[in-house]
């Protein structure tokens, strides 16, 4: 194999939402989630990696893409997201929830070191709910990735092939990627962390970078992050997620080993309080 990626001994369980050209639906995404969360300990998915973005127009409290995500991190599935390719003052969704880990792009220029790395002017940053998003940065300039034959992009750039198998490109999708192999290693060497502690891991030990809100992500660092009591986040809960409250997060006062969602009912989840006209589903 020539190129490795960061996590090269994870399983991969790939969950098809969007068609050869990339595009798909809102309610198509979320039923993505769903199957995720009922299907969590069956299939054993620890990670979720979301590399794509759109902008709803809603708070994450009545955003129905945000509850979807809770209830994956609510299950013990890390949500790892993008931070979308607007630049600054925007974050798109669900990278806006404040629960998940959101991932902004960074630019090595070619060199191994971090020394010389800056953020790509085009990865979105933004404050959302008084949280300062992404929270953390990762390579996502032409990365080396696995080649789709005959997808839209891989006919409408074939000068990014590199070879049969590969392709190279940028965004934060790439940059999200990468960090969620990093959040497979660290959960395969902490196979007890929650949600929660692999996000606290990343951020805390991750290295400042001028200009962004996320600092670069130290795997190694993270990997032998001083054990701490088991964090937990205060963000009001989105769209009256199933087994809560309104503004009550799941995990407040119940042990991790206890979670069991996979007997939710999704058509009981009251999207109520979501405006549906404002969503743009471009």
């Amino acid at each position: 194999m020539r190129h490795v990626g960061v996590a090269p001994g994870a399983t991969v369980v790939s969950v098809k939402v969007a068609g050869r050209d990339g595009t798909t639906t809102l309610s198509r995404l979320i039923e993505g989630i769903g199957w995720v969360v009922v299907h969590a300990h069956e299939q054993n998915i620890r990670v979720m990696n979301l590399s794509f973005g759109l902008a709803t127009g809603l708070p994450p409290e009545v955003d129905p893409l945000a509850g979807a995500v809770e209830a994956a991190w609510a299950e013990g599935v890390t949500v790892v997201a993008a931070a979308g390719n607007s630049g600054p003052g925007a974050v798109s969704a669900p990278g806006s929830d404040p629960v998940v880990i959101t991932v902004g792009a960074s630019d090595t220029h070619g060199t191994a070191g971090t020394a010389d790395d800056s953020l790509a002017p085009w990865s979105g940053q933004a404050r959302v709910r008084g949280v300062g998003k992404p929270e953390v940065v990762a390579p996502g300039v032409s990365v080396v990735s696995l080649r789709a034959p005959g997808s839209t992009i891989d006919t409408l750039h074939p000068s990014a092939r590199i070879g049969d198998s590969y392709f190279v490109g940028s965004g934060t999708s790439m940059a999200t990627a990468m960090t969620s192999g990093a959040a497979a290693v660290l959960l395969a060497d902490h196979p007890l962390a929650t949600p929660d502690g692999v996000k606290g891991a990343l951020v805390s030990t991750s290295r400042g970078l001028a200009g962004s809100n996320g600092g670069t992500i130290d795997l190694d660092a993270a990997d032998h992050a001083s054990a701490a009591p088991i964090g937990v986040q205060g963000h009001p809960g989105a769209v009256d997620g199933p087994g809560r409250e309104p503004g009550q997060t799941p995990w407040s006062d119940i042990r991790w080993s206890d979670i069991r969602w996979s007997d939710i009912r999704w058509s009981d989840i009251r999207w109520s309080d979501v405006r549906w006209a404002e969503v743009r589903w471009g």
